[in-house]
């Protein structure tokens, strides 16, 4: 039918200016909300994130379906396609920002850093920003660990039975997923052969350190799972709720292979509060907001010039990886994720028998 037509697209603006940003500012005001979706307050400090917006331009702010996922969020698209109640932005990942993009669900939008952001964390033509990535760390009990693994190496000592766990299974959860391709990283593979990182799995199963539970926040509360493989950004959140029981996490990301995953944000086609929408874009790439984000454990696209004005704590930039490493990440390619996909679907269940 035509409701599921693509949309026709604007054109890309050039990128806005610092000029701009008054004009820009002001007509949000007058639209006076903004609506999200899919951000919940735990997940990479969005509930700080979102109030400090709020209180720098009062501008109130809803966030639909906090819990959603990518795949819900261009379902929402889809189904509140003209109406009041459309979300103005939406983030997804980078498989399901595809999908928007061709589906014509997003409108393009070039933000006032747009040259400085690094090319493969933002769309050629604007479609969407990768406003910060998470890097794959291992999340550890100390409670019960006193002593945690600092590499993908370690994790194959005979103390560490019964502890592991990935965030879901990687057929179908993309932290999963992106676990074992780092595990690869650190054991010889790329970003075009995640197979030693299945093999390593392997062996990690075998030895009866790797569990077949998920590394979710009720299984690291209730302590069946004492090492989590899982994204930086989810690791400040786990760690408040463990710290209620009189439990410690510590978060680490291993010095052998570091991954990362970005989450693409990008304004819907059709957005309601099309100004206050641009400035949440601003917000949190070169705003206030992007610098929140490290409070979250997730580290905002120019976190390399954050670092290069001196705005970053030192205690900060010692819980990560190097500016250098971090400039030498790369992130997949949609063809990388689609090959690395297909081959832990394929191998998976021989490798973990």
């Amino acid at each position: 039918s035509s409701a599921n037509a693509p949309l026709a697209v604007p054109a890309a603006p050039p990128p806005m200016t610092a000029a701009e940003l008054p004009g820009l500012i002001a007509a949000a005001k007058r639209e006076g909300r903004l609506s999200l979706i899919a951000m919940p307050s735990t997940w990479a400090n969005y509930g700080q994130i979102i109030a400090a917006f709020e209180t720098e331009y009062g501008i109130p702010v809803d966030v639909q379906s906090p819990n959603a996922t990518s795949a819900q969020e261009l379902t929402a698209l889809r189904l509140m396609r003209g109406q009041d109640r459309l979300p103005d932005v939406i983030e997804v990942g980078p498989a399901f920002a595809r999908q928007a993009v061709a589906q014509g669900l997003v409108q393009p939008y070039k933000c006032i850093a747009w040259d400085k952001i690094p090319a493969d964390l933002k769309h050629p033509d604007g479609m969407w920003t990768g406003s910060y990535y998470g890097l794959i760390s291992f999340g550890v009990n100390t409670n019960r660990v006193p002593d945690p693994p600092k590499t993908w190496a370690d994790l194959t000592r005979p103390g560490y039975r019964g502890m592991v766990a990935t965030n879901g299974d990687p057929r179908q959860a993309n932290s999963a997923l992106n676990a074992v391709w780092a595990a690869s990283l650190a054991n010889g593979g790329s970003l075009d052969d995640i197979g030693p990182g299945i093999d390593f799995f392997g062996k990690l199963s075998r030895q009866g350190n790797y569990i077949p539970l998920q590394a979710n926040v009720g299984n690291m509360a209730n302590q069946q799972v004492l090492i989590a493989l899982d994204w930086s950004f989810n690791m400040p959140g786990a760690a408040g709720v463990l710290a209620k029981s009189g439990l410690t996490l510590s978060a680490t990301v291993p010095a052998d292979g570091v991954m990362g995953g970005m989450y693409c944000d990008a304004i819907s086609n059709g957005a309601p509060h099309p100004a206050a929408a641009k400035l949440w874009i601003e917000w949190i790439t070169s705003g206030k907001g992007a610098l929140l984000y490290l409070d979250g454990g997730a580290i905002p696209a120019l976190y390399p010039q954050f670092v290069a004005q001196g705005i970053v704590p030192a205690d900060v930039q010692a819980k990560l990886p190097s500016i250098d490493e971090l400039k030498a990440l790369h992130f997949p390619t949609m063809d990388q994720t689609a090959k690395a996909s297909a081959a832990v679907g394929a191998q998976w269940n021989r490798a973990i028998a």
